[in-house]
């Protein structure tokens, strides 16, 4: 294998339970107060208005607007998925428009830039992660012996449930204020939050987290694009609640940490030697070109500097974890496709970080360890493992 899966605040009293926490498997707990109510009562309007309605969504008691400011409605973004219990969704997904999707994009984006539309922004990130839950948690979630089709069809299903939520999570982190991203954390580590059913599967036990994974990576990767490393690590250890206890998002979501999942079965990645960075690629580069965030900088690049800082905090969290357990764990760290679009040039980069100077905005932004030391030995254990995965590729092993 060229990479082993990995081995394995506190919340105000509940008032009420919503049917969707009763069901969902796993909790997390969250320290955003806004979040955590809409998700337990998820607004009903503007939210479930039909495409193409223009309503007006009545206002709350409030303080009085200001001469210059505007409200505005989300609308439309119904129509990238169904809802749970959507007859839209029987037939397979829905056909959206491309404008539709860069209406409701730029809208949103208004939202996450201005905190006075901070209950609108959680309320829109509780509504989708409602929908994921419900249908991660539904009857609709398979149960049957997986096979090739089946497994390529849930991941489809669940790359279209996660849509519009990757959007979100790709533009606050571009644009949002440290609010909004904050609640794109919490929303994030909500989906990751997970607990094996009895009898299930692995395969869809270990898929479940998929759609938080996904909406990880986009959060991070609109923080990189716009160079933002305090961002990038806030969304990296936010904590979310396994079954083995409290985990960061950065050693429970890379897509090769969700289990021992055999990403060659995705249909035309068979004979691909990073299936799974490639699956991700495949996506990204689609829904950044969408979101326009840096007309200078190629979507490859972006997905290359994405996976190997993911990889490099993974590396020292291994390390950390490996420090601090009292029964034996192998280091490992997910690779992705930048081995081998660097070649040469990612072993001049991992010798550069062995030698970081103290005020390099990697360690000043807390990332790697946040010291010149930790750096380093996050930077060798990776060496190491690339020098792994070149022998076992060259011996022919998988």
């Amino acid at each position: 294998m060229l990479n082993a899966p990995m081995v394995g605040l506190s919340e105000p009293p509940q008032r009420s339970i919503t049917l969707a926490e009763r069901r969902r498997p796993g909790r997390r707990l969250f320290n955003s107060p806004a979040l955590i109510e809409l998700l337990r009562h998820p607004a009903a309007a503007p939210l479930d208005i039909e495409p193409g309605d223009e309503v007006d969504r009545p206002a709350p008691p409030r303080e009085p607007v200001q001469p210059d400011e505007r409200h505005f409605a989300i609308t439309n973004f119904d129509t990238l998925h169904p809802r749970p219990g959507d007859p839209r969704g029987v037939s397979g997904p829905v056909a959206t428009p491309q404008q539709v999707v860069q209406v409701a994009v730029a809208r949103a984006e208004r939202y996450c830039r201005d905190d006075r539309y901070r209950l609108e922004w959680a309320a829109l990130l509780a509504t989708e992660v409602n929908k994921i839950r419900g249908f991660i948690a539904g009857e609709d979630y398979p149960t049957t012996p997986p096979t090739g089709a089946s497994i390529n069809a849930l991941i489809a299903n669940l790359v279209v449930h996660s849509g519009f939520l990757r959007r979100l999570c790709l533009i606050s982190g571009r644009d949002g204020t440290p609010q909004a991203n904050r609640a794109v954390a919490d929303a994030i580590g909500s989906l990751a939050s997970w607990t094996r059913l009895p009898g299930e599967f692995s395969y869809w036990s270990e898929l479940r987290p998929l759609c938080a994974s996904l909406c990880f990576y986009w959060a991070v990767a609109g923080a990189l694009a716009r160079h933002d490393l305090a961002t990038v690590r806030m969304f990296m250890h936010t904590r979310t609640t396994r079954t083995g206890g409290e985990e960061a998002l950065i050693s429970a979501l890379p897509l090769l940490a969700l289990g021992s999942i055999e990403w060659k079965v995705l249909k035309g990645l068979e004979e691909r030697r990073f299936p799974a960075s490639d699956f991700l690629f495949g996506l990204l580069r689609t829904e950044v070109a969408e979101a326009a965030l840096d007309p200078g900088e190629a979507a490859e690049d972006l997905c290359d500097r994405l996976e190997l800082l993911i990889s490099l905090e993974f590396s020292h969290r291994r390390l950390e974890q490996i420090a601090a357990s009292h029964r034996p764990l192998w280091f490992w760290t997910p690779l992705g496709r930048y081995v081998c679009n660097l070649g040469d040039r990612l072993l001049d980069r991992l010798a550069a970080l062995q030698q970081l100077p103290h005020n390099d905005a990697l360690l000043q932004a807390g990332l790697l360890g946040g010291t010149r030391e930790t750096a380093a030995e996050a930077a060798r254990a990776m060496r190491k493992s690339l020098d792994t995965c070149h022998h076992s590729h060259a011996s022919g092993a998988v």
